[in-house]
């Protein structure tokens, strides 16, 4: 596949779920929010998901298939994320309880979105100073520019972002 389209497709997918989620918010506000929290109820576990499925994806692709090599923070955001696959995906089968599959969604999703938002942050210039070591990918190095704004750290705190929406969206259903 080519490096061009592949950012782009993920660059979309990024808009996407940034749009979903704040779509997401906006409706649990509003007279629609019991909806809402019901299709969650039911569905929120797969599609939490297939979100994490989706950002672990990508990011064995970009480094696996296309050769970048994640920089420190880049690594510190898989730690967050890649467990939430693993998760979700066990609670899928019903072997995790769904109130714990809460907490854990949750903690990770606040880490890895932290650390997502000081890497977006940091590549956009800001002066904030560069936690990252200086062997390998510099941290502040943009790998991915799609769209002016939308660069591999943005696609992590995108999804970290989706995760936590989610994540409370399921309490608030009362399903979990």
């Amino acid at each position: 596949m080519d490096v061009e389209v592949f950012n782009n497709l993920l660059g979309v997918g990024a808009l996407l779920i940034q749009a979903v989620t704040a779509l997401l918010v906006i409706v649990s506000f509003s007279s629609w929010r019991e909806k809402l929290f019901s299709f969650a109820g039911h569905y929120g576990l797969m599609i939490a998901f297939c979100a994490a499925f989706a950002g672990a994806l990508g990011s064995f692709v970009y480094s696996e298939i296309i050769g970048y090599v994640p920089c420190v923070l880049c690594w510190w955001q898989r730690v967050f994320l890649f467990p939430q696959f693993i998760i979700l995906g066990v609670a899928l089968f019903g072997k995790i309880r769904n109130a714990d599959v809460f907490f854990y969604t949750l903690a990770l999703s606040i880490i890895g979105g932290a650390i997502a938002l000081y890497h977006v942050l940091l590549q956009a210039g800001t002066g904030l100073p560069a936690l990252c070591s200086f062997e390998g990918t510099s941290c502040s190095q943009r790998l991915v520019f799609v769209f002016d704004y939308v660069t591999i750290p943005m696609m992590a705190l995108s999804i970290f972002a989706f995760l936590i929406v989610v994540s409370l969206i399921m309490r608030r259903s009362n399903k979990i």
